[in-house]
């Protein structure tokens, strides 16, 4: 008896005492380009005002699974590319880093969501801070991060393992807010296409301007 009430003791504890299982945490959000500022010359930033809303759990271990797609006729194009800094942040507050497990993936997207470029990259362990998601050309990759080949795009995606939170106690986070940061990228915003009703004003208008000259070549003639 005493044998097997210490057994279901034992086994007891490793249920309740086994880490929670990894999950995939899945983001997607639209971003407005129009609203990007640049404070110095090959700089830009999308603050978080002009993303879609965001509001994920994300826990020691999971993994990030992040798309961000810009607004239609939309597209930031490579001037002389450094970096691409996928900011989420949580609702804490910053805190000390976090660490990423190798290797992490980043790709740049064309309006219809096909792959234009597709890098892998090794953070060696650490973020330098709170960043989810810091591409920079000085990071190793696998093959080339930004450069003469580096395509125009409308959209990003990142998938990315976390490893562990430091400096708090809190093993889960939520993270309610995005940035984007641009090194060496300029944004590309296409003048919108006329709705169906303004090409009917626009033809009518025309009709009627080309009905006037020739109402007055008429009278001229007469």
């Amino acid at each position: 008896m005493y044998r097997f009430v210490l057994a279901a003791a034992s086994a007891a504890f490793f249920v309740t005492a086994a880490p929670a299982l990894a999950a995939t945490v899945v983001i997607e959000q639209t971003a407005d380009l129009s609203g990007a500022s640049s404070p110095y010359p090959g700089y830009l930033e999308l603050a978080a005002e002009h993303f879609s809303p965001v509001n994920v759990q994300i826990a020691e271990g999971d993994t990030i699974d992040w798309t961000v797609r810009f607004q239609p006729g939309q597209s930031v194009a490579p001037v002389d590319p450094t970096f691409i800094f996928m900011t989420l942040f949580p609702a804490i507050g910053p805190f000390n880093y976090m660490t990423q497990n190798d290797p992490a993936q980043l790709q740049l997207l064309g309006a219809n969501d096909e792959v234009l470029a597709d890098y892998t990259v090794d953070f060696n362990g650490v973020s330098s801070s709170y960043i989810i998601g810091l591409f920079h050309k000085a990071i190793p990759v696998s093959g080339t991060l930004f450069g003469p080949s580096t395509p125009t795009f409308s959209g990003l995606r990142t998938v990315l393992h976390l490893g562990e939170y430091f400096g708090i106690d809190q093993t889960v986070l939520t993270f309610n807010s995005a940035t984007l940061q641009f090194g060496g990228f300029e944004t590309v915003v296409a003048a919108p296409a006329p709705e169906p009703a303004t090409w009917t004003m626009l033809i009518l208008g025309f009709g009627a301007v080309g009905s006037a000259i020739r109402r007055r070549r008429s009278l001229a003639v007469g």
